[in-house]
């Protein structure tokens, strides 16, 4: 049991703090919406790493690691939702939000935001088929 923890505990932390979309993600939001996006997306990116955890402990993951089909399909859907995303905030950007510099966001519009950043990072971590590698390869 010890030796399986000290082997692990290095690559997991070797893994945990390599940036990847995720992590490329939290930083957009936290420079768009502060510390309070921030929090929200890695909240839901946290929940898409929790819930790739359930399907590795139901065997899901193994069939998507193991699988060259079902590898390459969810490296698609993730490919896609990336691009969507990455579509969607150029797009915004670009329409502006027709409020003043100034102006304090109403709180409807932080609590879409909110719910937003939480949906952008549980689509990023559970459209992330490393991850499915990384719960088979590493948990036994």
């Amino acid at each position: 049991m010890l030796r399986a923890l000290l082997t692990f505990a290095p690559v997991a932390a070797l893994l945990t703090i390599t940036p990847g979309a995720a992590t490329a993600l939290v930083v957009r939001n936290a420079a768009r919406g502060g510390h309070r996006h921030a929090f929200f997306t890695t909240t839901g990116n946290s929940v898409g790493v929790l819930a790739w955890g359930v399907l590795a402990a139901a065997g899901i993951a193994a069939v998507v690691a193991a699988s060259a089909e079902a590898f390459t399909a969810v490296k698609l859907a993730g490919a896609a939702a990336l691009i969507i995303m990455g579509g969607l905030s150029i797009a915004g950007r670009n329409a502006g939000t027709g409020a003043h510099a100034f102006e304090a966001p109403r709180p409807a519009a932080l609590a879409a935001s909110d719910l937003g950043a939480v949906r952008d990072g549980l689509l990023t971590s559970v459209a992330n088929p490393k991850l499915a590698v990384f719960f088979v390869a590493l948990f036994p």
